[in-house]
């Protein structure tokens, strides 16, 4: 916000006959600079968080409540993130305007924990062992399970690291304060941290600098286990004072509570928003898995349907069936066009494969034109049994849906996208984008990421090249809902993007395009095409491939079977670069391409 300017010094060469205007302007300018500076002040009380009526409540692993902001949004943490136990959002946007234009922080509450107790255990037993144990070579063949785990020992390294990335558009922060103090009888360590916030318009030599706090209660709840409570606001000594004292209200109500059991009886009654489907050990450790965590997310619930877990705060009813439908009718295509049995067969014969010693035969894709032929130990995700049936594992799989693209924003959706598929946390998250461009487009990527979920399943853990995982997952945005069936349709929205780029020339060559690896496929070419135009030129070539078929002029039966060998090879052996040149063995792409420009155009 800018304030008006004080009157200059040229202003006092005025006449006498000038000076009565001269007091009332000036006086004008004071009154507008005063409402000015008390505006901002009543915008940043207002936004000031105060104790709520309702806890957070554990009452399920650590055992503590404290109160919530009042009338603020429980957002839980990423499934890789082991010490945030979820954050708060302020109602509306989640944006603390600090003074000047483009001067903001984002406005969170965050509750943490730092657990060091498993850790503390097998040190313990470690120094417990046998001397003999010490220098065993590890199994170079024993799998390596990825987690890529976010996971802090205690409060002042994660401060360190993250206080920057989480208090938005922040930097420069240090410790200011810190001292003991005693909450609930429990010993605790108060901290303030000191930063500032950027305008984010300025160049950065005249970037309006301004400071920004964070205060922070650690509870010491055992010698091994924290629990903190962290805000942030506005670092001037005149805003800040308020503020803090707020902040201290709200996590001086923190109390130890008796842990309870989770009741381990589950209501499995078939419904329209809990259809479990047939019995799978796998879905009900899944299921349990996943009613522990949200016993502890307030706002958020558990829904099933007979092939997928939702995790969702979105309370419009008929939105969450309706997008349960679909994601279940959208399946019965893929399960079509992919056969669960093709996809044990293939399984079948790699693991024929790599028990006769081919090497590399289980090696993970990766996004590497030069995969090397020596066989990588097998990686295995958390939570995913290498032997279990494909079919089954993709059951157990989860989708959260937001209720706004705050909330999706906020728990971690990348900007400028309607959802996406995380393989490494197992989820696809969505939200309700009614409020936006509209559900249409929920709709669309609904359909697209769905696809590289189911995908990715379907050989156990591999994504396919970004020409056939995005082009196919266009394939299927394009799709039209009737009668609670979907039928086969372009995607008009790559139909748009290909045509100018078709008769402007502006393409990857085919021959190119399906060994680009996912950072090719993403970011501008050297023959100046940008990522969203990859995107549409993979689904035109998927949508050639799929239905050209005595329609396209020059057709050769040979392409018939390019997106099959290429994902049987793709399944049998793990490697995206022999796909790609099984697939593609003998087609003459000159041929391919004239008759797919003419097809598409």
């Amino acid at each position: 916000m800018n304030a008006p300017p004080l009157l200059t010094l040229a202003d006092r060469g005025s006449t006498a006959a000038d000076r009565p205007s001269l007091r009332t302007a000036l006086a004008r300018r004071l009154l507008a600079l005063l409402v000015c500076f008390c505006g901002l002040a009543t915008a940043l009380t207002a936004q000031m968080p105060k104790p709520g009526a309702t806890f957070f409540e554990d009452k399920l692993s650590l055992g503590f409540k404290v109160k919530s902001p009042k009338d603020w949004k429980f957002i839980p943490p990423q499934p890789n993130n082991q010490n945030l136990i979820g954050k708060y959002d302020p109602p509306g946007d989640a944006v603390l305007q600090m003074g000047g234009d483009g001067v903001y922080m984002g406005m969170h509450a965050w509750i943490l924990k730092f657990d060091r107790r498993e850790r503390a255990k097998q040190e313990e037993e470690e120094e417990k062992e046998d001397e003999a144990e010490d220098g065993k070579n590890e199994d170079p063949d024993k799998p390596v399970t990825i987690t890529f785990e976010m996971n802090f020992e205690d409060f002042e390294q994660w401060a360190k690291e993250m206080l920057k990335r989480e208090v938005e558009n922040t930097s420069a922060w240090h410790q200011d304060t810190q001292k003991e103090v005693k909450i609930d009888g429990l010993t605790c360590t108060e901290f303030i941290y000191a930063g500032q916030v950027a305008n984010q318009y300025g160049s950065s030599s005249n970037a309006e600098k301004v400071p920004v706090k964070a205060y922070a209660l650690v509870y010491h709840l055992e010698p091994h286990l924290d629990v903190a409570y962290l805000f942030a606001g506005p670092g001037r000594t005149k805003d800040w004072k308020e503020w803090e004292t707020n902040f201290r209200r709200i996590a001086e109500t923190f109390k130890r509570v008796p842990i309870e059991a989770l009741p381990t009886k589950t209501n499995r009654k078939p419904n329209r928003l809990n259809e479990t489907g047939p019995p799978s050990m796998l879905k009900d450790k899944r299921r349990a898995e996943l009613q522990m965590k949200v016993a502890g997310q307030p706002g958020w619930k558990l829904l099933e349907s007979p092939n997928y877990f939702y995790l969702t705060n979105v309370d419009d009813v008929p939105f969450i069936a309706e997008l349960m439908e679909r994601m279940e009718a959208i399946r019965k295509v893929y399960e079509k066009d992919y056969p669960q049995e093709k996809s044990r067969a293939v399984r079948a014969k790699r693991k024929l494969t790599t028990s006769s010693g081919d090497p590399g035969a289980d090696k993970p894709a990766g996004d590497s034109e030069d995969e090397d032929e020596d066989r990588l130990p097998e990686v295995v995700l958390p939570g995913i049994d290498p032997n279990a049936d494909p079919a089954e594992v993709a059951r157990t799989s989860v989708v959260r849906v937001c209720a706004t693209r705050d909330d999706y924003s906020s728990y971690g959706g990348p900007g400028g996208t309607g959802g996406y598929w995380n393989w490494v946390h197992q989820e696809l998250v969505f939200f309700d984008d009614r409020q936006g461009r509209g559900r249409d487009l929920t709709w669309l990527v609904l359909n697209h990421e769905a696809f590289h979920q189911f995908i990715f399943y379907f050989y156990g853990n591999i994504s396919p090249h970004s020409w056939y995982n995005e082009g196919t997952g266009d394939f299927y945005s394009g799709f039209d809902y009737r009668g609670g069936k979907f039928v086969m349709k372009e995607a008009q929205m790559r139909r748009n993007t290909i045509k100018p780029m078709l008769s402007e020339g502006r393409l990857v060559p085919l021959k190119e395009l399906v060994r680009y690896s996912q950072a090719q496929y993403y970011n501008t070419s050297k023959y100046g095409t940008s990522g969203f135009e990859h995107y549409a030129q993979g689904w035109a070539l998927i949508w050639f491939l799929r239905t050209g078929k005595g329609k396209a002029k020059g057709w050769n039966p040979a392409w018939e079977k390019i997106l099959d060998t290429y994902l049987d090879v793709l399944g049998e052996t793990g490697k995206q670069k022999k796909a790609v040149e099984a697939a593609f063995e003998g087609v003459d792409f000159e041929a391919m391409e004239k008759s797919w420009k003419a097809y598409i155009g």
